[in-house]
């Protein structure tokens, strides 16, 4: 009897066997799980988002196990605000280490990084957790931008007066005077941004430091502002001036003779040296208010453009008082023609008219020049609508400035349409900024200056 069982008992046992192979989905093994044990910029761990990234970098990572390289550079993406840039992928360590050559990159500027999580290893492995990090890029050389206005981009240059050094501060967003040597290469524009009758240098370089971030103009722009002193400010050897400054007056120093005018001349000559600035393309100059004036005054009385032909000279003047007239003619808001004044004696004396002339302009600009450049240079005249106060420092007691107009934004009007009337060729346009006063930080930050910035960046 129970040799006739046996075989029914070996088959049963057969079958619970079968059904215990089987087994449901619940019991398959797990995939095996990739991690990233690091990851390193120029051989540096990432920690947060770093900055100051040179150009031309190199981003390692490393994983538990080699990985696919396919689906790798798949998952990967590095871009900055104008989408993909490209890469190259190296491997090493059997393809668990991946090197990734960045070169090229924009100066200035915020890259991401990103490694998406999934399969991604060799074996089938798993990244669960993925990765995503920002850098900014340095500028495009060998030093840190300074664009805060601190001591810290306060630079002294130095002026040879009869034969006497003489010094003179300004703030740079880049060191161009302690290694003589360095060729600034990748640095397109220079631009000079003149303060007003506060002297305060340091904040007219942060407005335009912000001004040009995000634009075209970053990473590849010398950014100067000088910062000329009153008497009491200035220290040993250092020039200084009354308020003449901003007209081309000559400096106070006893036994000088050179005008603000000279100083910033000789700026723009050394720091547009193509043998320390081989890609100079534009030179901008602009000033608000007596900065403005001092602009518009230069502008007219400078034979820089002839120093340094091939460059590109951009002058704005934003929210002026004073304008210059080569003529008799002008403009009457009571009966909106232009006429001759009778009554003011004075309204062709500098800086209305050519009479009297500092020296300056009486050795580098007859009459004849000045007009000339009037009409062939690219002057573009910025005023807030805002700007109608007829108090405060504007000038109401001078008949001469009077004859300009009524307030700031008058005065400009009708300085446009005294130029488009008599010079009707000239190379100048009139921007009105709305919602602005006499606001220099608002004028700089308008929308209308920085598309003007990046319409002239040639």
């Amino acid at each position: 009897m129970t040799m006739m069982y046996r075989p029914m008992s070996l088959l049963l046992l057969l079958v619970l066997l079968m059904g215990c192979s089987s087994g449901g989905g619940d019991d398959a093994p797990e995939a095996q799980v990739l991690t990233l044990n690091g990851t390193l910029l120029n051989g540096a761990s990432v920690n947060g988002s770093p900055a100051d990234i040179p150009l031309s970098t190199t981003l390692e990572m490393r994983f538990s196990a080699s990985v696919d390289r396919q689906k790798f550079e798949s998952s990967l993406s590095i871009t900055d605000n104008n989408g993909a840039i490209p890469y190259t992928v190296n491997y090493a360590n059997a393809s668990a280490t991946a090197v990734i050559t960045l070169g090229e990159l924009q100066p200035m500027t915020q890259h991401t990084v990103q490694l998406m999580s999934g399969v991604m290893g060799a074996a089938g492995e798993r990244l669960n957790d993925g990765v995503s990090f920002t850098f900014t890029t340095q500028a495009g050389n060998s030093y840190t931008a300074c664009t805060t206005g601190s001591v810290n981009c306060l630079r002294s240059y130095t002026l040879n007066v009869g034969g006497t050094d003489y010094g003179f501060d300004f703030y740079s967003n880049y060191d161009v005077l302690s290694d003589p040597e360095f060729v600034w290469e990748g640095i397109e524009n220079l631009m000079v941004v003149v303060h007003g009758q506060n002297r305060n240098a340091d904040e007219y370089f942060q407005f335009m430091n912000q001004t040009i971030s995000g634009t075209s103009l970053q990473g590849n722009t010398l950014v100067v502002a000088p910062y000329f002193k009153e008497e009491a400010a200035a220290e040993g050897n250092e020039l200084f001036w009354g308020s003449s400054w901003r007209f081309g007056g000559n400096a106070g120093n006893v036994g000088t003779a050179i005008s603000s005018f000279d100083v910033v001349d000789a700026m723009i000559t050394a720091f547009s040296n193509s043998s320390q600035f081989p890609d100079r393309k534009n030179i901008f100059v602009t000033g608000h208010s007596s900065g403005a004036s001092f602009t518009h005054y230069y502008s007219l009385s400078s034979d820089i453009a002839d120093v340094l032909p091939g460059v590109n000279f951009e002058y704005s003047v934003l929210n002026s008082q004073y304008f210059f007239y080569p003529t008799d003619r002008r403009y009457d808001e009571d009966t909106n023609s232009f006429e001759t004044p009778a009554s003011c004696t004075g309204f062709n004396s500098w800086p209305y008219g050519y009479n009297f002339v500092p020296e300056y302009v009486e050795t580098t600009s007859d009459k004849n020049a000045m007009v000339q450049r009037l009409g062939a240079m690219n002057m573009v005249l910025f005023h807030g609508q805002n700007d109608t106060s007829t108090t405060g420092t504007l000038n109401t007691t001078d008949c001469g400035a009077v004859l300009l107009g009524s307030n700031r934004l008058e005065r400009g009007r009708n300085y446009d349409r005294y130029l488009n009337t008599y010079f009707p060729n000239n190379n100048r346009d009139l921007i009105e900024v709305p919602n602005t006063g006499h606001n220099a930080a608002g004028m700089y930050g308008s929308q209308e200056f920085k598309s003007y910035l990046e319409a002239r960046n040639n």
